[in-house]
């Protein structure tokens, strides 16, 4: 699978990953939850955010499934 990040400073990376990307998450305190995204075992990107921000990025991808396009500002 190809994957595209681009950074802050609007630099691109392009890479393939060799084996499957696991998404991890999990609870980091009431209010906060700990999102890890790994490649063959090596985390390349980790974001703690809030449960109503989690709950946002669901139902964009909720919505990607139905072919709309969405756009959720928190």
């Amino acid at each position: 699978m190809k994957y595209t990040f681009t950074d802050w400073d609007d630099r691109s990376y392009e890479r393939e990953t060799k084996g499957e990307i696991r998404i991890e998450a999990g609870q980091v305190s009431g209010e906060e939850v700990k999102i890890s995204l790994k490649d063959s075992g090596k985390s390349f990107l980790g974001l703690i955010i809030s449960r109503k921000e989690a709950t946002a990025i669901i139902s964009a991808l909720n919505a990607a499934n139905y072919e709309f396009k969405c756009t959720i500002t928190i």
